[in-house]
């Protein structure tokens, strides 16, 4: 694993990057839900056997990465890396394909993203469609500040402006086109309610699976929901 920042504004992304052993011009960009924890999880090494480089990202203001959390749309950050990678390459690399994979808070911001003609496929596992219907976002923030000490710098103002849907939430905000994009839900999902994803699914034209779990995290993807990935990424 490679680890370095680019400087975005004033604020800084955290890149944990991870080269397939086969020669690639495809890229998988992994964006984590919130919190989470800074590891290596077992998709990254799937995603590398089927010929993918990996790029995890550390949203800015969190684990270490510089500026603020949450003081600019998140997806903006990531709008700037995808065109950054289109125009130069990641890490001394060229690619001709990017693919994003979100998961909850990641998976929200995977869906608000600038449509690009590098970007092939994005996924979104049990993404928030709307912060205000997330049983437990009005206590998130003093869990974070609580457990994870140091490592999210946010104001209370922003935070409040992200569970009042007006940060991240795909709600008015989705731009992408439906054919390279995959919705995942847990049917017993007790954060995200897969009806939500069926409806914002259905609204926008966008294939939706739902399979019987819970809520969908990285460090919690069940075999037929991988299989169900990497079918999708092909």
């Amino acid at each position: 694993m490679n680890q370095f920042k680019i400087k975005i504004n004033e604020s800084s992304l955290i890149i944990d990057f991870y080269k397939s052993e086969k020669e690639t011009k495809k890229i998988a960009i992994l964006l984590p839900g919130l919190p989470y924890k800074p590891q290596k999880y077992d998709l990254v090494d799937q995603l590398n056997d089927i010929g993918f480089d990996v790029a995890f990202l550390h949203y800015p203001g969190t684990h270490g990465s510089g500026g603020e959390f949450l003081l600019h749309k998140p997806q903006e950050y990531i709008n700037v890396l995808i065109n950054k990678i289109q125009k130069e390459g990641l890490n001394n690399i060229k690619y001709d394909g990017i693919s994003i994979i979100g998961t909850s808070f990641g998976g929200a911001i995977s869906i608000t993203i600038d449509d690009n003609d590098i970007i092939k496929k994005v996924i979104a596992l049990s993404p928030v469609i709307s912060y205000k219907k997330v049983p437990t976002i009005n206590t998130l923030a003093e869990y974070l500040t609580s457990n994870f000490y140091n490592e999210y710098n946010f104001s209370p103002e922003r935070f409040n402006d992200l569970t009042n849907d007006q940060i991240t939430s795909p709600i008015n905000q989705y731009k992408l086109d439906p054919n390279k994009v995959l919705l995942i839900g847990g049917q017993k999902d007790e954060e995200i309610d897969i009806n939500d994803i069926k409806s914002f699914s259905e609204q926008n034209n966008i294939k939706h699976l739902g399979f019987n779990t819970g809520h969908i995290t990285f460090s919690r993807i069940s075999y037929d929901i991988l299989e169900a990935i990497k079918d999708f990424l092909k």
